[in-house]
């Protein structure tokens, strides 16, 4: 903020100063005249470093990230609940490649300040097979660092990105690329997933410079979600056309997702998951579907 907005945002702050005649004077006036106040040239996001860091240019930041927010729940609890209806339910919807998902997942809590070069794309013809359920579980797992449930064309369309800004995990609920301008939205998709360092630019505020961590993943109810070029290396791609699972099963899944012991499990288990063997940058494997 400027100096004379954060004056006003902080005007309640008083500190009491002097022995025999204590007087309340201005928290943030002290700050300004202190010789031990610290100064920094801006913001960025910078999973796992500091609260002060460099951002990308070598300045002196804030840094926004400060740690996974995850509900704090007794043990015991958490362990009865465990994870394993949630990994039922990635083998459900990922099928063989469920296991390169949930090692996708484990790398992001694990190592956040590490981009993978892959994002995942999920196709099913078919309602109610439980993608939302995903995406809502995954939006608690990493709350305050996810946009769940993002327009991506709407992005890519527009000259402002401010939704990306200090973000670990991007969903799309939908995505059908289709007119002249697939091939143009395809790029500039690519560019978000591997760009190693993004320009936030946002309304009201000058642009700052942030490293980039976000991972993608996408849904779809078409085969012509997005064009992808021959010997693409950025994206997993799922199909999964199967019927979804009795009503019983789905008011088991909505009632966890609602559960603070439920989502502290499943970021128990992705926190203890062994990746020794995941590679965050091998390519996306050129299955049959893709």
């Amino acid at each position: 903020l400027p100096l004379s907005s954060f004056r006003i945002s902080v005007a309640a702050s008083k500190t009491m100063i002097g022995e025999k005649k204590p007087k309340a004077v201005s928290t943030a006036g002290l700050w300004v005249e202190s010789e031990s106040r610290v100064t920094v040239q801006g913001m960025t996001f910078n999973p796992g470093a500091g609260q002060i860091t460099q951002d990308p240019m070598g300045r002196k930041c804030a840094n926004t990230w400060d740690g996974w927010h995850l509900p704090d729940v007794d043990a015991r609890l958490v362990a009865e609940r465990g994870a394993g209806l949630f990994v039922k339910h990635v083998e459900y919807l990922f099928r063989e490649q469920a296991g390169g998902f949930l090692n996708w997942l484990a790398h992001m809590m694990q190592f956040p300040g590490e981009l993978p070069h892959t994002a995942w794309l999920h196709v099913s013809s078919r309602e109610g097979t439980g993608r939302g359920w995903m995406g809502i579980v995954l939006a608690a797992l990493t709350r305050g660092y996810c946009a769940h449930g993002m327009d991506l064309v709407k992005l890519l369309e527009s000259q402002f990105n401010q939704t990306l800004a200090g973000k670990m995990l991007v969903t799309v609920d939908e995505i059908r690329e289709g007119g002249g301008a697939q091939w143009s939205h395809a790029q500039k998709l690519k560019s978000l997933i591997t760009e190693d360092v993004r320009t936030i630019n946002a309304k009201h505020m000058a642009p700052f410079v942030e490293k980039n961590c976000c991972r993608w993943l996408l849904f779809s109810n078409h085969r012509s979600a997005i064009p992808l070029q021959s010997g693409d290396r950025r994206m997993h791609v799922v199909a999964n056309d199967g019927a979804p699972m009795d009503a019983g099963y789905y008011q088991r899944l909505y009632a966890a997702a609602k559960d603070p012991a439920f989502i502290r499990a499943v970021a128990e288990f992705l926190l203890s998951r062994d990746i020794s063997e995941y590679d965050a940058s091998a390519p996306a494997e050129m299955t049959k579907t893709k």
